[in-house]
């Protein structure tokens, strides 16, 4: 599932546009067909200037849209854990320290996404937060984590 854009230069997969041209033309409206590489047929929805495409037929307006914003959250928390947690530098070889390493980094997000929420902030607010405060010279805050270990 994808959102396609309406502009053609910006289309995230090639579309053959026969098929769509009476689509572009409505407002609100859907079409089937198919996309350029793709064999399965398609499903594209039209609100306004925004359209979505997928492959499960069978689905609904509101449920392509739902899955969609679903599908952003699942993103956005793979970017988190990439930028922020260390999901992308780890040098580690073997698979256990690979896991372990994973591990804490999922660890790390939960922790930290649990704390801005009970804060009413968001992550990014908690962490620019977080690093304008001094370095404590004790380490119990780290129990917090190790009880969650």
């Amino acid at each position: 599932m994808c959102r396609l854009w309406s502009s053609s230069k910006r289309c995230y997969q090639p579309i053959h546009l026969n098929w769509l041209c009476q689509l572009r033309a409505a407002v609100h409206g859907q079409a089937r067909g198919h996309l350029k590489q793709v064999p399965e047929e398609v499903r594209v929805i039209k609100e306004g200037k925004r359209y979505w495409v997928t492959n499960d037929l069978a689905l609904k307006p509101a449920q392509i849209k739902r899955q969609y914003r679903l599908r952003q959250q699942i993103e956005e928390t793979f970017r988190l854990l990439k930028q922020e947690f260390g999901w992308s530098g780890s040098s580690v070889r073997k698979a256990k320290a690979q896991t372990a390493h994973l591990h804490v980094g999922l660890m790390a997000l939960c922790l930290t996404q649990q704390a801005a929420l009970t804060q009413g902030q968001t992550i990014y607010a908690f962490k620019r937060e977080l690093f304008h405060q001094p370095i404590p010279n004790q380490l119990s805050f780290l129990q917090h984590f190790l009880a969650a270990a």
